[in-house]
């Protein structure tokens, strides 16, 4: 894992001096992540939506190939529904269901190679490597009975990894555009490779982040660089 990310980054050392073309570009869209697990204390989990959000500069060189990286914002999480039992002083209270959603949110460091096709449409597609830092975890949950709905939450940063390292595969299409601004759109699918769960807190679990973004963004085209 590490010799690739080296070899990113040792091609994004290439792409800066060879880039015909550099640019930045904002973005922000939907997130859905679910968790895979090897135990099974949750049963059935299903996926949480959040914001997928960020800033981006991209190297393109005139062989098609090009490298991006930049700064984002990642919510990630889980949701579980179960039946709730009452225990110790709550003992005569009545049953219910329980809703819970597992929240992470990570600031995190995109680091993309792809590989533009000809066309209208600049399609992109590409892989990568992110390596994100937990900036949040919290738990809440709903506890549903006969006499209504109570909304909990708990902070979870102790139970939780601090860091995390995805792999990407998405693509990217490009509207054709000869002015400053080029709005286009993306597709990413993510997979952990590290667990968020740790010793803490369902350490047996071997909780690892999955899921996918659709996100809306703009370019902003600069003028080649002469060579």
């Amino acid at each position: 894992m590490k010799k690739t990310i080296i070899i990113l980054f040792i091609l994004a050392s290439c792409l800066s001096v060879t880039a015909q073309e550099n640019h930045f570009s904002i973005s922000a869209g939907l997130n859905m992540c679910n968790v895979l697990k090897s135990g099974d204390f949750f049963g059935t989990t299903t996926p949480k939506p959040g914001l997928h959000a960020g800033i981006y500069h991209h190297l393109q060189s005139e062989n098609h190939l090009n490298f991006t990286y930049g700064l984002a914002y990642a919510e990630k999480g889980f949701r579980y529904r179960f039946d709730y039992v009452p225990l110790g002083e709550d003992a005569n209270t009545a049953s219910g269901e329980a809703l819970s959603a597992f929240r992470y949110n990570y600031a995190a460091l995109p680091l993309k190679l792809g590989f533009q096709l000809d066309g209208n449409l600049k399609i992109n597609p590409y892989i990568g490597f992110t390596p994100a830092y937990l900036v949040r975890a919290q738990q809440a949950y709903t506890l549903t009975d006969d006499s209504g709905s109570t909304d909990y939450s708990q902070n979870m940063d102790a139970q939780a990894s601090k860091w995390d390292l995805s792999c990407q595969l998405g693509v990217t299409a490009d509207l054709k555009s000869e002015g400053r601004l080029i709005p286009y759109a993306g597709l990413n699918l993510s997979g952990s490779l590290l667990p968020v769960s740790n010793e803490a807190y369902f350490a047996n679990e071997n909780l690892r982040h999955y899921g996918f973004s659709i996100v809306m963004g703009i370019k902003f085209n600069n003028q080649k660089t002469d060579k």
